[in-house]
């Protein structure tokens, strides 16, 4: 008889658990965009502070996605990570607009696809990367005629 914490990780390992991570993460952003204030830790530039944290939030979710997508075994797994985290991000603005002391902005929208975007083309890269055989090497000496054995003509 297996335990129950076996069964635990056999689930986590399979299909269904890949999809945790993403769905916790996007709770995550869901939650912290419900507040209204955050404590500036770059005085001198509080915009910096909100383009990271977009970068790092949309950054992650699509590592997370891509990946619970590509085990999934969803074809265009990059295009459709790409399509959820433009759907998930403009949701997000959108509530945003809600929340007492908070706003909607386009800007923050697309600095959200455009981390999906690096992400997604980083983890396509290093794909294609992997996948790719070493290029041949480079012969090191010229052939010619007389050491290839053609017949002259």
């Amino acid at each position: 008889m297996r335990t129950r914490s076996s069964r635990i990780r056999q689930w986590l390992r399979s299909g269904w658990g890949h999809w945790l991570p993403p769905i916790a993460w996007m709770g995550l952003i869901f939650l912290l965009s419900s507040r209204s204030h955050y404590p500036n830790l770059t005085p001198g530039m509080p915009n910096l502070q909100d383009v990271l944290g977009h970068i790092t939030e949309y950054g992650i979710l699509a590592y997370l996605l891509g990946r619970a997508m590509r085990y999934s075994h969803i074809k265009h797994a990059h295009l459709w990570t790409l399509g959820v985290n433009m759907l998930f991000a403009a949701s997000d603005e959108w509530h945003q607009y809600f929340v007492p002391g908070r706003h909607c902005d386009p800007v923050d929208w697309a600095i959200d696809v455009t981390a999906t975007s690096l992400v997604l083309a980083l983890i396509h890269w290093r794909t294609y990367r992997q996948k790719s055989p070493d290029p041949p090497p480079a012969p090191t000496e010229p052939k010619s005629r007389r050491t290839t054995g053609a017949a002259p003509r």
